[in-house]
């Protein structure tokens, strides 16, 4: 924050002081001219003292005592004339009360000094007298309370002028609420200017993160471990344009570039000091930096990026390379991962022996991916916390509507974070485990007693005996199927499953009498984020039953209700249905 500045006469010097130790403010700077209230106006040249203020104060206002309209002062709207002389003092009402009445006001600074200005105005007693006997009809001083000695001053120049002279107490009350008031409006002023700077510098990092992550996308699913770090450098180059760009792997063998800078020499002298250490970053020169790559403690390698074409923001390009290389270090060891495990399904491919291998090879992998993405997905949702937890604080401490405005769109976008991070989450267990025998009437019941309380009743008619082969996460499918209809089945009185046997083929139905789906919704009701909820649901439904190739249809009549049908079972024994 910059500096409050006041330029003032010297008359005023102990006004001011003792009016500056009362407010008691702080990051002010006071600049006293001496008096020229009677001076040649060629003579008086305080610009230099305005200039020296003006370097280190954003806003300056002027005090004088007679002497303002000498001073020259610049038409500039953060340098403001707070008052001259009895102005400082005294209510506008009451001083034209009391200056239209004949009264000529002084302040104790001036009158100190008194014979020094009426000298230099060129004024004797008797031309004095004759100046002011039509138009003034009683001096008055104006006791601001910091000086003991009016009364002898008052005295001298009622003689002089062969006027009446008064003592009007005054104190500084007026000028501390008058001054106070302008380095209020002041600070609000530097606090909301600073506060524009903070906000424009998040959006600005809020930015560039958003397109770090559009981006990342591109990494995370690239399983070549070629291609993914020529993505990663593509990255770079989009995100900084920074002359030269290097990935070089921990045993430096394995040597990326681009950039603008031709043959270049790799690998770099520094980048091969650096990996030789055990620090995890590295200033280069002020325009760039070299980050080590590594996962869970493993080293993977370094990034060298030099020559930004904005230096002075080499430490944000630095803290947003961190994450980018963050997750980078997961997607390497993935793809790896990946590779190993391409390898050993086409070595193993063959034989009976080596595909129950290779499918607890996969299980494996995805439970380590899984567990990978609960760790990744655990760290974003801290940060998130963070994140909406100080803007809720700043929504509190907001008032201005073009602010919070801004403040709003960060909380919905961070909400809506919140709401993939949820659905990943519940996206974790599909696929996982080998499918299983379920019985259809207890899932449906078991459904149904987790979605309690019901706005309708639950008729289960499938027979008890009906077993089908479906992911363990089945339970979750016809659960979603009873919440959907709790959701969206306005005025349903009941929701009724049933089965209906076609050849070999068996169709489990979840019928209910509420207003129906409309025809061109019929599909999209199946799509991720289509409907008034989370747009989850049914999209959930349907990819759990896809895990064991079983698909769902909506084949119910607009306006008489929604029906559900799950087809593709086969008859297998036993009331068992297979696909």
């Amino acid at each position: 924050m910059t500096k409050f500045g006041i330029l003032c006469c010297e008359s005023l010097s102990k006004e001011l002081e003792l009016v500056l130790s009362s407010i008691g403010a702080d990051d002010v700077e006071v600049t006293f001219f001496q008096t020229h209230c009677h001076a040649n106006e060629n003579d008086v040249d305080e610009s230099q003292h305005l200039r020296n203020l003006q370097k280190e104060c954003s806003r300056i206002v002027v005090l004088g005592c007679g002497c303002l309209s000498k001073l020259n002062i610049p038409n500039d709207e953060n340098v403001i004339i707070l008052g001259c002389g009895a102005e400082l003092f005294l209510p506008s009402r009451l001083l034209h009360y009391l200056t239209s009445s004949g009264y000529m006001l002084v302040v104790p600074g001036w009158l100190r000094k008194w014979r020094e200005h009426i000298q230099k105005a060129g004024l004797d007693k008797d031309t004095a007298r004759s100046m002011f006997k039509e138009s003034v009809k009683s001096v008055m001083v104006l006791d601001t309370g910091i000086s003991d000695e009016l009364i002898p001053y008052t005295e001298e120049i009622a003689e002089f002028f062969d006027l009446e002279c008064r003592i009007l107490p005054v104190g500084t009350a007026y000028l501390e609420k008058t001054l106070s008031a302008e380095i209020s409006r002041w600070t609000l002023n530097e606090r909301t200017r600073v506060m524009k700077e903070e906000l424009a510098s998040a959006n600005k990092i809020a930015a560039d993160m958003a397109m770090v992550f559009d981006l990342l996308d591109t990494i995370v699913s690239q399983k070549e471990e070629t291609k993914l770090i020529e993505n990663l450098l593509d990255i770079f180059i989009t995100l900084f344009s920074p002359q030269t760009v290097l990935y070089v792997d921990r045993g430096a063998t394995v040597v990326h570039f681009a950039g603008r800078t031709p043959n270049y020499d790799v690998p770099d002298e520094d980048l091969m000091d650096f990996l030789s250490g055990d620090k995890s970053y590295e200033l280069i020169g002020g325009t760039g930096f070299i980050i080590r790559l590594q996962h869970q403690g493993e080293p993977l390698g370094a990034i060298m990026l030099e020559g930004m074409i904005y230096p002075e923001r080499v430490n944000d390009y630095l803290n947003i390379s961190m994450e980018i290389v963050g997750v980078f270090g997961l997607a390497l060891s993935n793809s790896r991962a990946y590779q190993r495990l391409n390898l050993i399904i086409s070595e193993l491919a063959q034989e009976t022996e080596i595909r129950r291998l290779t499918e607890e090879a996969l299980r494996a992998s995805n439970r380590k991916l899984n567990l990978l993405s609960s760790i990744t997905r655990h760290d974003i949702n801290n940060n998130l916390t963070v994140l909406m937890g100080y803007t809720e604080m700043l929504l509190n401490l907001e008032s201005d509507p073009s602010k919070r405005r801004y403040l709003e769109a960060i909380m919905k976008a961070s909400e809506g974070i919140e709401s993939m991070i949820k659905f990943t989450k519940e996206y974790d267990g599909i696929g996982v485990k080998s499918p299983v025998w379920s019985n259809v009437r207890a899932l449906i019941d078991d459904a149904a007693a987790r979605s309690m309380p019901l706005p309708f009743s639950v008729i289960n008619n499938v027979p008890s005996d009906i077993e089908i082969f479906i992911d363990p996460m089945g339970a979750r499918a016809f659960y979603n199927i009873v919440e959907n209809a709790k959701r969206h089945a306005v005025g349903a009185t009941h929701l009724t499953f049933g089965t209906n046997d076609v050849g070999e083929r068996l169709i489990i139905t979840a019928e209910d009498d509420g207003s129906g789906i409309l025809s061109d919704e019929k599909e999209r009701i199946f799509e991720r984020g289509f409907g008034k909820n989370t747009g989850l649901g049914l999209f959930l439904v349907k990819e759990i039953l896809s895990i064991t190739d079983i698909d769902i249809i909506e084949d119910g009549k607009p306006g008489e209700g929604a029906r559900f049908s799950i087809l593709n079972y086969i008859y297998v024994s036993d009331g068992k249905y297979f696909l």
